[in-house]
């Protein structure tokens, strides 16, 4: 899978845009903070990303395997998106992030 290839639809007369990037996330991406929180969280980077933005995290099927610690919850902050597990996968895993800014006039 391609890291951080970004697609874009924007929707300009709705002031709506959605980014999808496919992103590989390492093993070693994953960071240790089950002291404090009790969890390992790994921060995805891309300068698309706002704190405002809604932010989904899909998997690729080769990788659901993998993903079975994972929790179905991700924060995003201005440059990033955090997502959370209960253990630190044990491969790498392959994702689409989808990037949702602004609200549809229906």
């Amino acid at each position: 899978m391609a890291t951080n290839r970004l697609t874009t639809l924007n929707r300009d007369a709705n002031k709506f845009s959605i980014n999808a990037i496919e992103k590989t996330i390492l093993v070693s991406d994953w960071v240790d903070d089950t002291v404090t929180s009790g969890y390992w969280y790994c921060n995805i980077s891309n300068a698309y990303i706002l704190s405002t933005n809604r932010i989904r995290v899909d998997f690729t099927i080769d990788s659901l395997q993998y993903t079975s610690n994972i929790l179905k919850t991700c924060e995003s902050f201005d440059g990033y998106v955090r997502i959370y597990a209960k253990n630190q996968p044990i491969s790498n895993i392959d994702c689409v992030i989808t990037i949702e800014n602004g609200i549809i006039n229906i």
